[in-house]
């Protein structure tokens, strides 16, 4: 079963000087804004200067080069897989509650035709690398489904011995309930270094352990969370998901 999945109507992605915000007109950045796809037929409104002369030679008939926007979009989603994150009965617990984000913000990145992979914390660390496309997504899904809050690790080292998975001017989204100043030390190093996009979204473990609906309590590292990102997330029992992304 695939997990819950929510409509996303916006992801706050600053990815730094080098790249454009999802969700909003896009200017020529450095490097090339399309990228080519290969060949196709001719259209009247595709112009004369997009034909490709070689191929319309040996086909014999027009041909024009296809390009598409070029998606410089990087993001890694780093689920939290922590044992302590089974707080809660049924999939109503903060760990279900992280997959059906992770699942949700992946199906948003689909359609924005970014690239994007998956990294976990669970005991037997998951990692799909970057790519694009219908098959990744359900392959991301597929892994969403059956990984379990079974990892020991705590974010703090885990980022530290993988940090090279992240590219320079990439996205990083962090979905955790742990609310440590540690790892937000080492993201803020690799921020600094790494021209990183940092979105914290964190599962307010107390709530679902209390079983009742619960106001979000921001916590003591709110402003250290808000030095990475300004729109920090902050996830609460009984939250409507989608409302935190609208």
């Amino acid at each position: 079963v695939y997990p819950r999945v929510f409509p996303v109507q916006k992801i706050p992605f600053i990815l730094g000087p080098k790249a454009p915000r999802f969700g909003e007109q896009t200017t020529r950045i450095s490097g090339d804004y399309e990228e080519f796809y290969g060949i196709r037929e001719y259209h009247r409104e595709d112009g004369w200067r997009r034909i490709h002369w070689r191929s319309t030679a040996r086909l014999g008939e027009l041909t024009v080069r296809h390009f598409e926007q070029s998606s410089q979009w990087k993001a890694m989603l780093f689920l939290d897989c922590h044992k302590q994150n089974d707080s809660g009965e049924g999939r109503d617990t903060a760990f279900e509650y992280g997959v059906s984000v992770a699942a949700s913000l992946c199906r948003e990145l689909l359609q924005k035709n970014a690239s994007f992979g998956l990294l976990t914390s669970a005991k037997n660390s998951d990692y799909i690398p970057y790519s694009r496309g219908r098959d990744h997504y359900f392959r991301i899904l597929e892994r969403l489904a059956a990984v379990q809050p079974d990892g020991e690790e705590i974010p703090s080292p885990f980022f530290v011995s993988r940090q090279e998975l992240m590219p320079y001017s990439s996205a990083l989204i962090v979905i955790t309930s742990d609310q440590s100043r540690d790892w937000i030390h080492h993201l803020k190093l690799m921020k600094l270094h790494k021209n990183l996009g940092i979105i914290p979204i964190i599962l307010n473990l107390d709530s679902f352990r209390s079983q009742r609906p619960f106001r979000n309590v921001k916590s003591g590292v709110s402003q250290s969370l808000r030095d990475l990102n300004p729109e920090t997330y902050f996830i609460s029992y009984k939250d409507e998901l989608r409302m935190h992304f609208i």
